[in-house]
């Protein structure tokens, strides 16, 4: 580093490795400087300068010692945890480090397992990869359901199928008809247990016809009604913190039959239910009511309430203070209407926060028409359904009917609910009669499904959705599934098939070669005068993203608070868009500030908070409050005197959307009054939040 240099100056200096020099000359005169700047991802130890100095040891001129440029070691910050799931507590934050998650039991991961310590797009910081997320998947080990009014009295039987690929203990309790069965089930098959008919609730309002299942290992299971001349059968969803709003859907009615519903709680719980009704009034508890008002009622532990009336009651809404499930339909009704012959339709409902955005539907086998409904709850919702264009507002449906053999896409800017419904026999001359059906998402669903045919119905019938560059890798009970009835589409360029194939009677274990392949099934039957027809799943889900509005809050003085979002910890990448869209759990950098600053003002950022609605309507979940990190994955990153940045991670509050709105609230303090500026010296004892 010091070579010998000519009199009165230096020759040019040495290289430095993984650095470059501002010179440009091969020959130096006494006291010039030399300066390094290190390669990006390296950093410099020692003087960042040389100088050609004379050594007066020697009468001749050197460089002074310089600098080496070493690799950076970066580190990501803390690596927050995951609902439902954990990484482990000791891992290593460097670049390049790799930390894996897992998930609580009966949770399944979404996203990438393995997150990574990674360097930033300008390669000055390092940063995590995106997180996966935990969720409640269609198996569960706790469910609790009631069964509505069905038309001409008593049932045969009601018998309730459970399955999964383990061997189960399983606890099914009815207290208010005195029923109390332990069985264990089998791994890999599925047992049926018969339920006394007396479950049923006949009795509008309060009733204590509640089913409650608990079991030691997760399972599947769902519910089959059958009478005579009108059947159908329900699955049953495991109950979960998010089963708190839904909404209803049903059918129109015909004479002697009733729109129904029925909410069975787990706990103690407030119900409010905002009626949709097609036409006409409905008395409840001895008040009339017509659609768009309100009622409510409170339950206790495994209580069931009953409502029902002579006219549609799709679209109502419901909310409960704890978790509850529903299962509506109809007590015996014609699809189409002027159609017969009637029968008993029934789906327990999936709660909203859990509804997608992308469905496939197509005719069930043997049967002319493609019929089913798409429920909404956000207004301005464009659904396109298989072409046609359709807005529509919170509570409303639309019906689509088509006698063209092809599977028909369903895609909504906001999330849907989607029922297709098998029609009466004289709508086609063929047998069966109407159901409804719940339809899976294209969405998260199970590789592998476990079920038993009824055996009261002669025919049996399942609809396959998947990939289609994965529909070679289907079998059912070991056996190739054929492809020989199968319709495809393309939704968002992947293309889909769904695959048609009849069933025999007796147990069935439809899976994927490839555990991580996921698919939908609905299964249905047809016989003389009656039909059942439910899935198989209807996955579980966290929302895909979520909306964020960008605004500025207009102060009583000339000054603007703005508010702006970035996807990078550097805030130079601002999220385009309006509204914004990010995936949950990403993080979601923030910047607060004055905007047209003056100097004699500074700014205390007091709140953020997100809210499902601009008004608030729904409540709000904050984030910061006077100053103080509220929320877990919540932390700010810098205050100055008129900045604030902090970084969250997006999320979604159950109810009405995926949508959220951010709010800010902040303080603007005049330096030259004492008084003003203690507003925002002030620091918050958030030990006391």
């Amino acid at each position: 580093m010091n070579p010998f240099c000519p009199t009165q100056g230096c020759f040019a200096p040495v290289a430095v490795a993984h650095a470059h020099m501002d010179y440009n000359s091969t020959f130096y005169a006494g006291g010039s400087m030399v300066t390094y700047t290190c390669n990006p991802t390296y950093e410099l130890v020692g003087p960042p300068s040389i100088t050609c100095i004379q050594d007066p040891a020697k009468s001749v001129y050197v460089w002074t010692p310089g600098p080496n440029c070493l690799r950076k070691v970066y580190e990501c910050g803390p690596l927050p945890k995951i609902t439902n799931g954990k990484h482990s507590d000791t891992y290593n934050r460097t670049v390049n480090s790799t930390v894996a998650y897992t998930c609580d039991r009966d949770f399944k991961l979404i996203g990438q397992e393995t997150v990574a310590c990674v360097l930033a797009i300008n390669q000055s910081t390092a940063t995590w990869t995106e997180r996966p997320s935990c969720i409640p998947g269609t198996l569960g080990r706790q469910f609790v359901f009631g069964i509505p009014d069905i038309y001409l009295g008593r049932p045969e039987y009601i018998k309730m199928y459970i399955s999964s690929t383990y061997a189960s203990t399983v606890f099914i309790n009815a207290p208010g008809i005195g029923f109390n069965q332990n069985i264990t089930t089998l791994a890999n098959t599925t047992t049926a247990v018969t339920i006394p008919d007396s479950i049923i609730a006949t009795s509008a309002g309060l009733s204590n016809k509640a089913v409650y299942v608990a079991t030691d290992k997760p399972v599947s299971a769902y519910v089959m009604v059958r009478n005579a001349t009108t059947s159908d059968g329900f699955l049953l969803l495991p109950i979960t913190a998010g089963a708190n709003e839904f909404v209803v859907p049903s059918y129109d009615t015909v004479e002697g039959s009733l729109s129904e519903f029925l909410v069975t709680a787990l706990e103690d719980s407030q119900v409010e239910v905002r009626l949709r009704m097609s036409t006409g009034n409905i008395t409840i508890g001895g008040q009339s009511y017509i659609s768009g008002q309100n009622f409510s009622f409170v339950m206790n532990k495994l209580q069931t309430y009953l409502v029902q009336h002579q006219h549609d009651l799709t679209g109502t809404h419901i909310t409960s203070s704890k978790p509850v499930s529903v299962v509506s339909g109809n007590t015996c009704t014609n699809v189409p209407k002027d159609i017969t012959a009637c029968d008993f339709l029934a789906e327990q409902l999936l709660p909203v926060r859990f509804w997608q955005h992308t469905y496939l539907c197509a005719n069930l086998k043997t049967r002319r028409n493609n019929r089913f409904r798409v429920l909404s709850l956000m207004d301005n919702n464009a659904v396109n359904i298989g072409g046609t264009q359709v807005s529509l507002n919170n509570g409303d449906f639309y019906e689509y009917v088509s006698s063209n053999d092809v599977a028909t896409a369903v895609v909504s800017t906001h999330p849907v609910l989607v029922l297709q419904f098998a029609e009466g026999s004289y709508a086609d001359n063929a047998i069966g009669d109407p159901s409804m059906i719940t339809v899976p998402s294209t969405d998260n669903q199970e590789s592998e499904y476990f079920y038993e045919t009824p055996t009261s119905v002669s025919f049996h019938y399942a609809s396959i959705t998947i990939p289609t560059d994965h529909a070679s890798g289907l079998r059912m009970d070991g056996n190739t599934i054929s492809r020989s009835d199968e319709q495809i589409t393309t939704i968002n360029i992947t293309m889909f098939s769904i695959i048609r194939v009849s069933v025999v009677a007796g147990k069935h274990h439809i899976y994927h070669v490839d555990s991580s392949v996921s698919f939908g099934v609905i299964v249905y039957g047809f016989d003389t005068d009656e039909l059942y027809g439910f899935p198989l799943g209807l996955g579980r889900y966290v929302p895909t993203s979520i909306k964020r509005n960008k605004g500025s809050i207009l102060p009583t003085t000339p000054y603007h608070i703005q508010t702006q979002f970035f996807i990078d910890p550097n805030f130079q990448q601002e999220i385009p868009g309006n509204p914004l869209s990010v995936k949950t759990v990403a993080n979601v950098f923030v910047k607060t500030f004055v905007d047209n600053v003056d100097w004699k003002v500074k700014m205390r950022l007091h709140s953020c908070y997100a809210e499902q609605t601009l008004d608030g309507f729904n409540g709000s979940y904050n984030l910061i409050n006077n100053g103080c990190e509220m929320d877990a994955n919540t932390h700010l990153l810098s205050q100055t005197a008129h900045e604030t940045r902090f970084v969250f991670q997006a999320f979604h509050i159950s109810g009405l959307d995926q949508q959220l709105y951010i709010n800010c609230d902040a303080t603007i303090c005049d330096t030259s009054d004492l008084m003003s500026s203690h507003q925002c010296d002030q620091r918050p004892d958030c030990a006391k939040q």
